[in-house]
């Protein structure tokens, strides 16, 4: 965030000093026609002489202007080009950390979805073990309630027989 804000003072100092640069040139171009022309019109001279020193005086002014006109182009020109570098620049890095961190982003989304899958399976086949060993429980559950059910008949038909028994004996002397 520093860096972006430094990069941003430092184009705004380069647009400022190529504006000051535009301001410096046109200033001297006209100060040079100006300076030009008062020392023609205060010179005591003939009006040909004069008309020749005001074509000399244009002339040079003129030379003088399209002169900083260069320079101050040639400024803008490389500034603009150095801005353009910039630009260019920061536009690769930008491109060059978005990739990287798309890359990161995209590694820990397969990391994440390795371990859910790893989770789904752990669960699976710890289910999987429940089940299993719920049914073995059931099954010696069920074996344990045949050999229970069994010997309670078993015991049921001694009961029977015993009670049948009595009965019959009790008849017995009932009927004696």
């Amino acid at each position: 965030m520093l860096k972006k804000l430094k990069q941003k003072k430092a184009a705004i100092a380069r647009k400022q000093k190529l504006e000051d640069a535009k301001k410096v040139g046109a200033g001297l171009g006209i100060g040079a026609l100006l300076g030009g022309l008062v020392a023609l019109f205060t010179a005591p001279k003939s009006g040909k002489e004069l008309r020749e020193d005001v074509k000399q005086t244009v002339s040079d002014s003129a030379e003088k202007v399209k002169a900083n006109v260069d320079k101050v182009v040639d400024t803008t020109s490389g500034a603009l080009e150095g801005a353009k570098e910039k630009a260019v620049d920061l536009k690769d890095k930008a491109s060059g950390l978005l990739s990287a961190k798309k890359k990161k982003l995209e590694d820990s989304f397969e990391d994440a979805e390795e371990v859910a899958e790893d989770f789904f399976e752990d669960a699976e086949e710890f289910f999987e073990g429940v089940v299993d060993a719920g049914s073995e429980k059931v099954e010696e559950v069920k074996k344990t309630v045949k050999s229970k059910v069994k010997a309670v008949k078993e015991d049921a038909e001694e009961v029977k027989e015993a009670v049948e028994d009595e009965v019959a004996e009790a008849s017995e002397e009932i009927n004696k």
